[in-house]
């Protein structure tokens, strides 16, 4: 349950963060972390299992934050990146091969 409890401490943190902060920091920790939760629900019954489940959802509600986060950056990004393209191209259509002897 340490584990879990870990897990849960890092999903509020990420919560309270807007999604900015990650739950696991890299896919072989989430790996690790899903048969570690695998193997501690097999040994959980009734009660036990279903509040487990329970706080699961709760990681998983941060987890979509999380990613949420990411995607948003990633199309900020995406235009940043876009725009520079555009103007690029029209730095180099206004004069950019005509300085270097191109015309």
């Amino acid at each position: 349950m340490e584990t879990f409890e870990k897990l849960a401490a890092r999903a509020q943190a990420s919560r309270e963060a807007e999604g900015r902060t990650p739950v696991v920091e890299t896919v072989a920790d989430a790996i690790a972390l899903a048969r570690s939760i695998a193997e501690t629900l097999d040994g959980l019954s009734g009660d036990a299992r279903l509040l487990m489940l329970s706080n699961l959802d709760d990681v998983r509600r941060a987890l979509e934050g999380r990613a949420a986060s990411l995607s948003g950056e990633m199309q900020v990004q995406r235009a940043q990146i876009t725009a520079m393209n555009r103007g690029l191209r029209a730095i180099d259509g206004y004069g950019g091969r005509a300085g270097r002897g191109e015309r």
